[in-house]
């Protein structure tokens, strides 16, 4: 009998979940509309008239500028809600001020950033508002990525597949002229992992699957398109392991990349060395990479990420005995030394991110915990304990002192950071849609210039964000390109804010290569 009455009321819970859902979209939904309805009768903006450019003009000049009705900030003319100051990716928007405010506007982000004062923006982009590019410098698709990749030739838009889906949120941001193109035999089973990089004018590929292989790539365009040849291919007996690449990464240098793998036995090494073989530049030897397995086990159990240090003196390494070592003298001859760092996690180890400029890496793990610690002070420096687990950490590659956490939630999933704040609230935060949970490998990526954050799904789509504006509440662009979840969305490291290249890898064992115009939308 009892039984029967828990389970009467177990479904009574879920029931009143249900209504309590539909009762929140419901009232989110209903305080928009009165924002929007406040921000009008406040600007004197009548929506049952018809008002010229001239009055628009005028009431842009007395309110405040992304029309909410909150005060005014006399320097950027947008509200001065929380810490709404000039952003340095502000610069590179053109909203709508005349001159002498975008000088104002310009001239602070530059007094701001020399004096390490918060500039984190919390700027709210109502729907329909106008943003504008300055026609003068329209984006030039010969001169922002390399020759390799600048004549990427594939499908327009226009004459792509319907199964390619090109989805824009209204008054954020455009994708322009996306060019897509796939390429089919890069994996043989569910990828893993993928890292890609560039030097001079070769790009780099490096991608690591489900059967144990780790394979090395060459990525080149031409006026028919691009290609991917292969470089080397590591099997699993090669890497003389019995499991696969669980996580790796470049050295800074490009000399070398750290390999860890998913099981753990004692007969096997926690970490491998690939190294580029100097003999490969003058022809003397087919081998472009050698392996050096690094002795030790400092892990009471597999490794679960790796991350080299901005120098390139030292490797962090997490693992699932809840700790971070730290590896010395990988690069050098003289013998490898391990180093355990700290142990307070409480569980998996699954990102790291050493951030430059200071001794301090910050940890995120299965525990639901971000962890920054100094490597100098040896002690703990700050504890942020978050919704669900933590999947990536990564800091800004503009800003320092900008944090992206990534949480493996329905929503809220991306969460970022500003350091030099005290306490240290989440600033913004945005998610994808539909909402679903992101598993522990779909890892968001930050555009090389700073202001974009891309990320995978489980629905086969690669969405795109714009730190710039608050309150997102979806992608800035969506493109529906896999049949499969998406891993990662990795972008191209000659990338501006005018141009892009992502390559996408997903599950349906394809990787994707999506050029496109970066312009932002006029109301």
């Amino acid at each position: 009998v009892l039984e029967e009455h828990v389970r009467e009321l177990q479904e009574s819970v879920r029931k009143y979940e249900l209504k309590l859902a539909t009762v929140q979209k419901e009232l989110h939904i209903a305080s928009k509309l009165l924002h929007q309805a406040r921000s009008r009768s406040n600007s004197g903006f009548d929506v049952s008239s018809s008002s010229s450019d001239e009055d628009n003009s005028k009431s842009t000049q007395t309110r405040c500028k992304c029309g909410c009705p909150s005060p005014k900030c006399e320097v950027c003319g947008f509200c001065a809600v929380d810490h709404c100051v000039c952003h340095p990716f502000a610069k590179n928007v053109d909203m709508e001020v005349d001159q002498h405010d975008k000088n104002n506007l310009v001239n602070d982000v530059h007094s701001s950033l020399q004096s390490s004062a918060p500039i984190l923006i919390r700027r709210t982009k109502p729907s329909g508002t106008a943003v504008r590019h300055n026609e003068d410098t329209e984006p030039n698709t010969t001169t922002l990525i390399p020759p390799s990749l600048s004549q990427t030739s594939v499908a327009d838009t226009s004459s792509v597949p319907s199964s390619m889906e090109v989805r824009t949120a209204t008054g954020v941001q455009r994708l322009l002229q996306v060019k897509t193109q796939f390429f089919d035999n890069v994996f043989r089973r569910k990828p893993r992992c993928l890292l890609l990089r560039q030097d001079g004018s070769d790009t780099s590929l490096a991608t690591a699957s489900l059967d144990g292989s780790l394979n090395f790539w060459h990525l080149s365009g031409n006026a028919h398109g691009s290609s991917i040849k292969p470089v080397e291919c590591w099997s699993a007996a090669d890497l003389k392991h019995s499991s696969w690449v669980e996580d790796m990464c470049w050295s800074p240098c490009g000399t070398a990349v750290a390999v860890c793998f998913n099981n753990d036995k004692d007969d096997e090494c926690q970490l491998l060395l690939l190294r580029r073989n100097p003999r490969a530049a003058s022809g003397t030897s087919d081998k472009q990479f050698t392996s050096s397995h690094c002795v030790g086990r400092p892990h009471k159990g597999a490794v679960s990420t790796l991350q080299w240090n901005p120098a390139g003196s030292h490797l962090i390494s997490g693992g699932h005995d809840h700790s971070l070592v730290l590896w010395s003298n990988l690069l050098t001859e003289a013998p490898v030394t391990q180093t355990v760092v700290h142990t307070l996690h409480s569980s998996t180890v699954l990102s790291l991110c050493p951030l430059r400029g200071s001794d301090t890496i910050a940890s995120g793990g299965a525990d639901k915990k971000v962890l920054l610690w100094s490597l100098d002070k040896q002690r703990l420096l700050y504890k942020m304990k978050m919704e669900d687990r933590v999947n990536s950490v990564l800091q800004n590659p503009v800003d320092p002192n900008l944090l992206l956490v990534s949480v493996m939630s329905r929503s809220n999933q991306l969460q970022l950071f500003d350091l030099r704040l005290q306490p240290r609230h989440c600033q913004l935060s945005f998610s994808a849609t539909p909402p679903l949970s992101l598993s522990q490998y779909i890892v968001p990526r930050w555009a090389p210039f700073g202001s974009m954050v891309s990320g995978g799904s489980l629905d086969g789509r690669v969405n795109i964000w714009d730190i710039r504006y608050a309150n997102i509440d979806e992608p800035s662009d969506t493109l529906s390109v896999h049949k499969a979840r998406v891993l990662c969305a990795e972008w191209h490291p000659a990338s501006t804010c005018e141009q892009g290249v992502l390559l996408s890898m997903s599950s349906d064992k394809q990787l994707g290569l999506h050029s496109f115009k970066l312009r932002s939308s006029r109301a």
